[in-house]
C-alpha cells in the first residue's frame, strides 16, 4: 500500500531539482563502520563507472587497484558533490571484485566514489566521483479532453528526466495504454514506442521537455483510464519486469493528485537596497494513493506509515548547490537559516481544510523568505510543490510558480552641461543646458 501525504515546498533558485533516498545495498555489499586510517601510498581504483537509467538499481564498476584487499563504496545525493560529505554505502568482500549492483528507489540522482582497503585496514583516498541515476516512475499530471470529445491528451512527468541534460534522456522510451471504465485494456489503441528525444525542443536548449500523447477516435462522454510505461531498452516485451509504470488514472483522479502550485507569489522589484523578499501562500491539500484503486484526501490514521516532511523547505542556490533543508513551524515567527530568513504567518481562515495528521501544514498560510543579495542583479525564483513518499516524488510543471525580483538599483548620476554665451558680451552666459541620467 502506498501512501502520500500532502506536499512540502521545494524552493529552487535558477531552476534546480533533486530527490533524496537512502542507499540499500544488495547482499553482495555489506555495511561497515568508519574509523579506517587513510593511506597515501594505497591508490584508489581507477575508471570508476556508474550506470544511468537502470531499473531500480545502480551498477558500479572499476579497475582493480594494487594491494587492495577490498573496496569501500561511498555515495551522496548532494547537488554539489565536490564539497559534499560522502557517506559509507557498503564494501566488497575482496579485492578482486570490480563491480557491484546496488538496489535503489526509482528516480534517484546520486554520486558515487570508491576507495581501496588493504589487509591492515588502511584506506586510500577516494576515487573520482561519478554520477548515477535510476529510471524514474512516470507520473500522469493531466488528462485533457478535446471539445469534440473524441480526442484525449495525456501529459506526464519524470522527476529526474525533465530535460535533455538527463544522462538517460536519449535512451528513454514510452508506451501509453488505454483502458475502458472496467479497467479492460483497449489493445488497438496502445501507442507505438515513443522516444523521449522526439519531444525535444531544439529551439530552446535546456528547456523542460513536456511529454504528452493524444489518443484519437475515442467515444465521447466515455470514461477512460490511462497508464504510461517508461523504459530504456528496445524491446519492452522481453524486459517487462524492468519497466516503470504510472498508476492507471482517469482525468478526475489525475487532476486531484497533482500538487497545486503556490498562490499569490510576490517577489520585490526594486523595493529595498539590501534584502529581497519573496512571499507566497501555501496551496491546498491534494489526494494520495491509499491502495491500487482507492484515493483519499488524507489518511484517517495517526499511525500512517509515512515521514512527515511538510514542515521542511529545501533550497538550492546557483552558486551553492549543496542541498540544504530548513525546518520551520507555521505560526507568527522568524527562523534564521543562515542564507535567508523565513517568516511564517499561519492562516486563521476557518474555511480552510485541515488535517490532524499534518498539524504543521495549514493551507493558505503566508510564507515570506528574506534574502541578502547583491544589487544590480536580477534573481529568478522557481518554487515547486511536490508530494513525497517512500517510493517516489510526485510533481509536474503545473506545480511550478516562477517570477523575478531585484533590489533597488545602484544609482548612477552623470551630468553633461552646455553653456551658451552672450554674443555681445562673451563674459555673460545666456543659457545652460544640463542633461543627466
Amino acid at each position: 500500500m502506498l501512501k502520500k501525504g500532502i506536499f512540502p515546498l521545494f524552493l529552487v533558485l535558477q531552476v534546480f531539482l533533486s530527490c533524496a533516498n537512502d542507499l540499500i545495498p544488495e547482499s553482495t555489499v555489506s555495511q561497515i563502520s568508519s574509523g579506517i586510517t587513510v593511506s597515501k601510498e594505497l591508490v584508489p581504483p581507477s575508471s570508476v563507472y556508474a550506470s544511468n537509467g537502470d531499473y531500480r538499481c545502480v551498477k558500479l564498476s572499476w579497475n582493480i587497484a594494487q594491494n587492495a584487499a577490498r573496496y569501500n563504496i561511498y555515495s551522496t545525493d548532494s547537488l554539489n558533490p565536490s564539497n559534499a560529505i560522502f557517506e559509507k554505502a557498503g564494501e566488497t568482500k575482496d579485492g578482486q571484485t570490480t563491480s557491484v549492483i546496488i538496489q535503489e528507489n526509482p528516480g534517484i540522482t546520486k554520486y558515487y566514489c570508491v576507495t581501496s582497503v588493504d589487509l591492515d585496514g588502511n584506506e586510500s583516498v577516494k576515487s573520482n566521483y561519478v554520477s548515477a541515476t535510476t529510471l524514474a516512475t512516470p507520473e500522469i499530471t493531466s488528462i485533457e479532453e478535446a471539445e469534440n470529445g473524441t480526442e484525449i491528451t495525456v501529459n506526464w512527468y519524470l522527476d529526474n528526466c525533465r530535460d535533455e541534460s538527463s544522462p538517460y534522456f536519449n535512451d528513454l522510451r514510452f508506451v501509453l495504454h488505454l483502458y475502458d471504465s472496467t479497467m479492460n485494456e483497449i489493445k488497438d489503441k496502445e501507442s507505438s514506442i515513443l522516444h523521449a528525444k522526439d519531444f525535444s525542443t531544439d529551439d530552446v536548449p535546456g528547456a523542460v521537455v513536456k511529454y504528452s500523447y493524444t489518443f484519437k477516435d475515442l467515444t465521447s462522454k466515455t470514461k477512460y483510464y490511462f497508464m504510461v510505461e517508461a523504459f530504456t531498452f528496445e524491446n519492452p516485451e522481453e524486459n517487462s519486469s524492468k519497466i516503470e509504470r504510472s498508476d492507471k488514472l482517469d482525468a478526475e483522479t489525475a487532476r486531484m493528485m497533482t500538487p497545486k502550485k503556490v498562490s499569490d507569489l510576490y517577489i520585490e522589484k526594486g523595493v529595498d537596497n539590501k534584502t529581497l523578499k519573496v512571499s507566497f501562500t501555501l496551496p491546498e491539500f491534494c489526494e494520495y494513493k491509499e491502495s491500487d484503486s482507492t484515493y483519499s484526501r488524507y489518511s484517517g490514521s495517526e499511525n500512517a506509515q509515512w515521514e512527515t516532511i511538510i514542515n521542511k523547505l529545501s533550497s538550492v542556490a546557483e552558486k551553492d548547490e549543496n542541498k540544504l533543508i530548513y525546518n520551520f513551524k507555521l505560526g507568527e515567527n522568524d527562523t534564521d537559516c543562515g542564507d535567508f530568513k523565513i517568516t511564517t504567518k499561519a492562516s486563521t481562515d476557518s474555511s480552510m481544510e485541515s488535517n490532524p495528521n499534518y498539524k504543521n501544514y495549514i493551507q493558505g498560510s503566508l510564507i515570506t523568505l528574506s534574502f541578502d543579495v547583491e544589487r544590480g542583479i536580477k534573481y529568478d525564483f522557481r518554487i515547486q510543490s511536490y508530494v513525497d513518499d517512500t517510493i517516489k516524488i510526485l510533481s509536474s510543471e503545473d506545480s511550478v510558480s516562477e517570477d523575478t525580483g531585484w533590489l533597488v538599483s545602484v544609482p548612477s548620476f552623470n551630468v553633461d552641461a552646455q553653456y551658451l554665451t552672450n554674443e555681445e558680451n562673451p563674459k555673460l552666459i545666456d543659457t545652460v543646458n544640463i542633461s543627466f541620467n
